[in-house]
């Protein structure tokens, strides 16, 4: 039977994040009303002057995040918005990740597109707890592109509805609404994003002449790595590099292990070769300053000076993602843990397709011909056998059938 990782406490309860830490939270009714909020407290002592602190005022030491009351609609509107994204735009401790500012902004765009569709038929907003999934959700789908991200951003805006007690697990229309996966755009349809060796190794050089080379530096890691431009970007703010190597990490070409905050907050671990190890020394003994946005334009830049197909450096985690599942002995597993995924489904689902057995005849095509033969092992054996005495003769010097001379 799996651990709970949460246990209750006078205030609420606590929960024990992955690392082992205790995050204490306030989950209490007060008034009629459910306040929660965690808390940045190290103990239960600390948190009881918390606790002590909220029961004074929950309004005022909550900023107004009440949860309205279960008669009242739940609207999708300004002010359901400003707090969601406040709670994600908090410390890991309170959320559990680290989201940017670009995140921030283009959730907040999708939020707005979802008020937008989600309404009745004279157009007035929806109370999130009636909303259908095959009434509602999906037939605002149907007509658009880029679904996947439209559904992530409604499905994380239900989830922390739940889990912040605005509306019952029942009430949740997409909990089972998959995501969905990225178009295998390195195998079929869209554009190619599998970039040649050549084409990548003739930038990186291209790069490494200019004055300013930190961009040629991050292409190699790109290429080295396979991580996304802003693991890129942090590993430049706040990365490291681990070197020598730890013995039990220790394997042929493997020359020093590169750190850089994950998106979840915790810390991603890659093992890179020389080349990488001195582009990554290079960038970190530079200038800090790095700009995702001229990145990916310098290295198009580049592209078109040699007159290479352009791409971006962010097609350096398809590239070798789709090479590293071509290559026999590497499963699924090795190669999403090498990326930062929990596991191999990302890539097995993504990149499934480089995986497919090969063709076994079937009642469509035509009969094969007949199989040969198999030959008579124990004739052969014989063979074998006698052949082996002539030879061990000869080497005597009495061939078979001959009388030596006298």
């Amino acid at each position: 039977m799996a651990r709970r990782n949460t246990r209750s406490w006078p205030g609420g309860y606590i929960r024990t994040t992955g690392d082992g830490r205790p995050v204490w939270y306030i989950h209490r009714r007060v008034g009629g009303v459910r306040w929660k909020k965690a808390l940045q407290v190290a103990n239960e002592e600390q948190a009881l002057v918390e606790l002590a602190a909220f029961l004074k005022d929950p309004k005022a030491y909550c900023e107004g995040v009440a949860l309205p009351a279960p008669d009242e609609p739940l609207l999708l509107d300004a002010k359901l918005v400003k707090t969601y994204l406040a709670h994600a735009a908090a410390p890991r401790s309170e959320n559990g990740r680290e989201n940017t500012r670009k995140w921030m902004r283009w959730k907040g765009k999708l939020l707005a597109w979802w008020a937008s569709v989600l309404v009745d038929v004279s157009g007035r907003p929806l109370d999130l707890r009636k909303v259908q999934l095959a009434r509602h959700v999906l037939p605002a789908l149907e007509p658009v592109k880029a679904k996947r991200h439209r559904r992530e951003a409604l499905k994380a805006l239900y989830a922390w509805l739940a889990a912040t007690g605005h509306i019952r697990a029942s009430e949740d229309p997409v909990a089972r609404l998959p995501v969905g996966q990225g178009r295998v755009a390195q195998t079929q349809g869209g554009k190619d994003k599998r970039v040649p060796r050549e084409h990548v190794l003739k930038v990186i050089d291209h790069l490494l002449t200019k004055e300013d080379s930190r961009y040629g530096h991050a292409l190699a890691i790109s290429a080295a790595t396979g991580w996304h431009i802003t693991e890129v970007e942090r590993f430049v703010q706040r990365g490291e590099i681990i070197q020598p190597v730890p013995l039990a990490l220790q394997e042929p070409g493997v020359e020093g292990i590169l750190s850089t905050p994950h998106k979840s907050g915790k810390q991603h671990y890659t093992k890179v070769g020389r080349d990488a190890l001195l582009a990554a020394k290079a960038l970190l003994d530079g200038k800090r300053g790095f700009s995702v946005k001229w990145y990916v334009e310098t290295v198009k830049a580049a592209c078109r000076e040699l007159k290479v197909p352009p791409f971006s450096p962010a097609w350096m985690r398809h590239t070798n993602a789709t090479f590293a599942v071509e290559q026999k002995g590497v499963s699924d597993i090795d190669a999403g843990k090498f990326l930062g995924h929990a596991d191999g489904e990302m890539v097995h689902n993504v990149y499934g397709v480089l995986r497919t057995p090969p063709k076994v005849p079937t009642i469509l095509d035509a009969p094969l011909p007949p199989a040969p033969p198999q030959p008579d092992v124990a004739a052969l054996v014989e063979e074998v056998r006698r052949l082996r005495e002539e030879l061990e003769e000869l080497r005597a010097g009495k061939p078979k059938g001959r009388r030596a001379s006298g």
